[in-house]
């Protein structure tokens, strides 16, 4: 690797990082709250599953447990943690580029797509999207590897043992996985004009396997079997589905970006020096790209959950940019070029600003959860209602019920449920988040009767900017 390729690669990676440290201080998202208060309650000791429901496998709540056995467990730690896992994603994306089109230009452009789009589509987040796309990331390398360079065991180990640890993240990881056992087991008939031998058979299905037998033998221990395959098999006492289309307006940033990726797939291709011999990488990164889309389901929710399409988008989109600049006479392909790029440093910049305004700043939540700290004892339990659980993790205090969040309409008979559970943990304080003055009861209509009857206001917190823009009061509830 040439000085300038190592400086220019240093550069962005510092730029990755800086851009990062400017959101280290920002509040929480709600999402946030769920791992990071799971991942300290397991180190406390509470049983996945049973002490606090996760609808995920446990592969975040050991990376954050794994961190706060180091670290202090702060907001700024799991960022810090999580800009290093989105640097390491950094490098792979110029990796992958570099060999697939055997062209740093290939790699750096693409190292640069990353940066530019990393805070507009939410990379920074302490969520189970980003570890998902580096490990898948770190198969797409592994199998290149070992298609097309060199057949080694350890190529395949890397490539299998990565796709089963991207398992442990998100239930749609399994989707990707079995999708590129199969590529695997077609381009490796393709390639070597032969089946994978008994032992290349073994090495995927045992690197696959695995990691989640590892999971479900710790979850045995516990005795937290029937409540995992509760959770994981059904939607956790909702009255209705949770897979109908729920999208941010901000996926339009993902759409548009990703806009780029079939005019990579056209640049210059036939005439350009980057894309000779990288016609079956092409393929490869093709079915990436494409299959980074079953993270989308159940259709809920912002951008960051394409953040496994992402690294792919960078790559192709790498390609076009150096393929762009190599054949500078395709006036049209340069404008285009100029467009994406124009409006990625936009889009990146605007949304900087957004994150680094006084609407994004969590001190006043930080003001409530002290305010928690000093009012209640480390070993007694609160209820957060309906839907701030980060509350838990910034107060260090436990929850009365095993939900963390009541943001959807639940079955009546899991009402029940967390309604004897709020019984049995007796919580010495409730803390309602509500858009008005007057208390808004807006959780799960047992729970809400409940408190009604045996809690008071003892203060209400005025909210400034409202929390999550609909929070407007904090509601501080104690016992008759």
């Amino acid at each position: 690797m040439r000085q300038r390729a190592k400086a220019i690669l240093g550069m962005l990676m510092l730029l990755q990082f800086l851009q990062c440290m400017n959101l280290f201080n920002r509040r929480p998202f709600m999402d946030e709250g769920i791992y990071l208060t799971s991942a300290w309650m397991y180190m406390q000791g509470a049983i996945p599953y049973v002490e606090f429901i996760l609808v995920k496998p446990l592969g975040i709540v050991w990376a954050f447990a794994a961190l706060f056995s180091l670290v202090e467990p702060t907001i700024f730690n799991a960022r810090a943690f999580m800009a290093l896992v989105s640097l390491a994603q950094l490098a792979m994306i110029f990796l992958i580029a570099k060999r697939a089109f055997k062209s740093e230009q290939a790699g750096l452009a693409a190292a640069f797509l990353f940066v530019l789009w990393n805070i507009p589509f939410s990379n920074y987040l302490t969520a189970n999207e980003p570890f998902m796309a580096l490990f898948q990331s770190i198969a797409i390398l592994s199998l290149y590897i070992f298609l097309y360079e060199k057949k080694s065991s350890i190529a395949l180990v890397g490539f299998s043992l990565s796709l089963g640890i991207s398992m442990l993240f998100k239930q749609t990881a399994a989707i990707f996985a079995v999708l590129f056992a199969a590529a695997f087991i077609w381009l490796h008939l393709r390639e070597k004009k032969a089946l994978p031998s008994a032992k290349e058979f073994g090495i995927l299905a045992a690197g696959l396997a695995l990691p989640g037998l590892i999971m479900l033998v710790h979850i045995w221990q516990l005795n937290a079997i029937p409540e995992f395959v509760e959770i994981m098999l059904f939607p956790i006492g909702l009255a209705e589905s949770a897979s109908f289309l729920v999208i941010d307006s901000r996926i339009l940033i993902a759409l548009g970006a990703f806009a780029f990726v079939p005019v990579a797939l056209i640049a210059l291709w036939k005439k350009s020096r980057i894309a000779k011999g990288s016609e079956k990488a092409l393929m490869l990164l093709l079915l990436w790209f494409l299959a980074g889309f079953i993270n989308m389901f159940p259709f809920r929710g912002c951008c960051f959950h394409l953040i496994t399409a992402l690294p792919a988008a960078s790559v192709i989109g790498g390609f076009a940019i150096a393929a762009s600049l190599e054949k500078r006479e395709n006036k049209l392909l340069l404008l285009f070029t100029a467009a994406v790029l124009a409006l990625s440093i936009i889009a990146s910049v605007s949304m900087q600003s957004v994150l680094a305004s006084d609407t994004y700043c969590f001190d006043q939540i930080e003001d409530v959860a002290q305010y928690v700290k000093q009012n209640t004892g480390p070993e007694e339990r609160i209820l957060v209602m309906p839907t701030v659980p980060e509350l838990y993790f910034l107060s260090k205090r436990q929850p009365s019920a095993r939900q963390l969040q009541f943001f959807d309409e639940f079955t009546p008979e899991f009402q029940q449920q967390i309604l004897e559970q709020v019984k049995e943990n007796r919580p010495v304080m409730v803390i309602y988040f509500s858009q008005q003055r007057q208390l808004l009861y807006t959780g799960p209509e047992l729970v809400d009767d409940y408190i009604k009857e045996n809690y008071t206001e003892r203060e209400a917190i005025a909210l400034e900017p409202a929390l999550y823009k609909f929070f407007n009061y904090a509601i501080i509830l104690e016992p008759n």
